[in-house]
């Protein structure tokens, strides 16, 4: 059975980095950051938009 991948999003002020893991802190992991972006609210899920749709073509490993 295929792993369901969310989406995750989180901008630094002057880049967007979107990409589909299956959970937060394999995104936090693939972003290469120990700082929990989720709790601060820098990071959040995405459900729609072609950004989404990218992400999901290309997942992290």
């Amino acid at each position: 059975m295929a792993v369901k991948l969310k989406v995750f999003t989180w901008c630094d002020g002057f880049h967007t980095f979107t990409m589909a893991a299956s959970s937060r802190p394999k995104a936090l992991e693939a972003w290469g950051t120990s700082q929990d972006l989720f709790r601060t609210g820098l990071a959040q899920a995405v459900d729609e938009g072609a950004d989404r749709d990218t992400a999901l073509a290309s997942p992290a490993r």
